[in-house]
């Protein structure tokens, strides 16, 4: 995407500090266009600052050169994150304190296809033990590579099949930001279910009408019995917090279940 002349000028005044660009000025009139040019970098807004965070850059990576080439070009650059959507910061810490209001400091936290390690990073800056299981072996080695001061993110990281592996019932917490597809969303799901120790929570994002009776789907299905059963309840996010690979808003619900004690 070619950047326009008045964002471009917007760009350069901008400040970074680690994965965060912070716009000083304020400029209602081209408000809209920088959004549009943010987001198809890779960046979330935060309507609360309007600060924009690229979550695949959480949390020690450099919004500065991102910035710095599209000034540079003229034009957006590619999202960084290799075709992986991560967890937006927002509803990153929404999760992640459900958590901390359940179990607080020293729990022992799993998030499966963990991508970038998003919301392993944000669990980590808050003192929980993590660890991720991730298929791809070039976003695993990031994990291993992210620091918060001097400490790792995640204290395990696994590469692996996270629907391929046998059930393993020992973390007390599951955070999920499954994949996008209906049938991954919901097998994931099911799937973290099964890693929960006995009095664990699982706490997932999912498209509101992905939980729900679908006779014509069985694993769907099997969620919402399971939901049902668990007495799970779901809350649904601010409009604009959760974007498709597209870069197109979607609805998006948290969804919270937990194993019978």
């Amino acid at each position: 995407m070619r950047i326009r002349n008045d964002v471009m000028a917007i760009l350069r005044g901008a400040r970074c500090e680690n994965h965060t660009v912070i716009i000083e000025e304020q400029d209602r009139d081209r408000e809209a266009a920088l959004e549009r040019v943010m987001r198809a970098a890779g960046a979330q807004v935060n309507p609360s600052t309007m600060r924009f965070e690229f979550p695949d850059l959480y949390p020690s990576g450099d919004a500065g050169a991102l910035i710095a080439a599209m000034v540079a070009t003229g034009h957006t650059v590619r999202p960084p994150s290799r075709g992986i959507v991560s967890c937006p910061p927002m509803a990153a810490r929404e999760m992640v304190g459900r958590i901390r209001e359940d179990f607080g400091r020293d729990t022992t936290v799993l998030e499966p296809s963990a991508g970038h390690g998003t919301l392993a990073a944000h669990a980590a800056a808050v003192g929980l033990d993590v660890h991720c299981i991730e298929i791809n072996p070039l976003a695993a080695a990031d994990i291993r590579r992210a620091r918060i001061g001097d400490a790792e993110i995640a204290s395990q990281v696994q590469v692996a099949d996270f629907l391929m592996m046998g059930p393993k019932p020992v973390y007390e917490a599951v955070l999920m930001y499954p994949p996008f597809p209906r049938a991954q969303a919901v097998q994931h799901i099911l799937q973290g279910y099964r890693f929960l120790a006995p009095g664990g929570v699982l706490v997932a994002l999912i498209h509101p009408t992905f939980l729900g009776p679908h006779h014509y789907h069985p694993a769907s299905d099997e969620l919402w019995r399971l939901w049902q059963e668990r007495g799970g309840t779901r809350t649904g996010l601010p409009e604009r917090t959760v974007h498709a690979p597209n870069g197109r808003p979607v609805d998006a619900d948290m969804v919270i279940l937990s194993a019978p004690e």
